[in-house]
């Protein structure tokens, strides 16, 4: 069964796609930017990776380790984010660590993006595996670190876009 995706702005739906496709928000395989601005709503941070596997915020600079792409998993609003630049998935652990690994069809690396997936709402994800929620956490001054914990306001809340 396919689920669409709304753009939330025009009420719009701009793809659709069924289990374990890339979701397509422009009519082809398409990544989001996930964004938070939890921790202080005048800066935008936003997922970040690089090619070792780390997953964390960073200020937004338009680069491909931002952009993740969005795959249906089993069960409704249950979703896997692929590296636009690694082309590895978000994972985590029962610690709470967060980070990204090759595609290994295990549970760590599936999210529920609570309700339905809409470009520009805002959303929490949560690991399936752990039931904590993504969330940022700082630790080191201006620079943010990725943690699955119980559900916390702002740093647990992420926002979609698709521009970039």
């Amino acid at each position: 069964m396919d689920e669409h995706i709304t753009d939330t702005v025009s009420d719009q739906v701009v793809g659709s796609a069924p289990a374990e496709a890339p979701v397509a928000l422009d009519g082809d395989e398409s990544f989001v930017i996930l964004e938070n601005q939890g921790m202080n709503p005048r800066e935008i941070w936003v997922l970040d990776s690089n090619g070792r596997g780390d997953a964390y915020a960073s200020k937004f600079n338009s680069g491909p380790f931002q952009k993740w792409v969005i795959s249906r998993a089993s069960g409704p609003n249950i979703y896997k984010f692929r590296n636009l630049a690694t082309s590895r998935f978000l994972d985590s652990d029962h610690r709470g660590n967060v980070y990204t690994l090759p595609h290994n069809d295990g549970p760590f690396q599936l999210w529920e993006w609570e309700g339905p997936f809409t470009v520009g709402t805002i959303m929490q994800l949560q690991n399936v595996a752990t039931t904590g929620y993504l969330r940022m956490a700082l630790v080191t001054p201006g620079s943010p670190s990725l943690l699955t914990e119980p559900y916390r306001p702002g740093v647990s809340d992420w926002r979609a876009r698709t521009k970039g």
